[in-house]
């Protein structure tokens, strides 16, 4: 029986991570169903909209700058584009606005253990205190809360370490 090589045992560690904190996450959503507020719904609106082909607007009105256009939809001005049209996109996929919300947030909890993971093996930490840090992560009761929210924290989050990451 021939061994795995190290870097494969290393990229199967990333991958456990992932699998592991996208599982926690998953249970999280069922016990936690639907946790929305003001910016989730401007989110999901604006989401349905790029999915109607109204663009990046919202018809929830709420900003100043966003009235100032003396129309409904009105253009999307405060709140970052990158996360509704990602949730627009899954979305196309047969699932609720909602419920693709809560997934790309869960993805991304998931994608941002991993890419810790890997950040972790690429400067050197020991094995033990990598498990540490990963459990710490996979078990954080905020990053947990985010992780089934309609919320661009998850994403930016992700995008964050991998830019770390890429720095490494």
């Amino acid at each position: 029986m021939k061994l795995a090589t190290e870097p494969t045992l290393k990229f199967l560690e990333v991958l456990a991570w992932a699998l592991l904190v996208f599982l926690g996450a998953s249970s999280m959503r069922a016990f936690r169903p639907l946790p929305l507020d003001n910016d989730s719904y401007q989110y999901l609106n604006v989401a349905e909209n790029l999915n109607h082909g109204r663009g990046l607007t919202t018809s929830l009105i709420y900003f100043d700058t966003e009235r100032s256009h003396g129309r409904i939809p009105g253009p999307l001005t405060s709140l970052p584009p990158g996360y509704p049209v990602v949730i627009a996109i899954t979305s196309r996929l047969g699932v609720s606005p909602e419920g693709a919300g809560r997934g790309v947030s869960c993805v991304c909890y998931a994608g941002t253990a991993a890419l810790l993971a890997w950040a972790l093996i690429l400067i050197g930490v020991p094995t033990f205190w990598r498990q540490l840090v990963l459990l710490l992560f996979a078990t954080n009761a905020a990053a947990l809360e985010f992780a089934t929210w309609v919320m661009t924290e998850p994403l930016y989050m992700l995008l964050s370490t991998g830019a770390v990451v890429g720095l490494i």
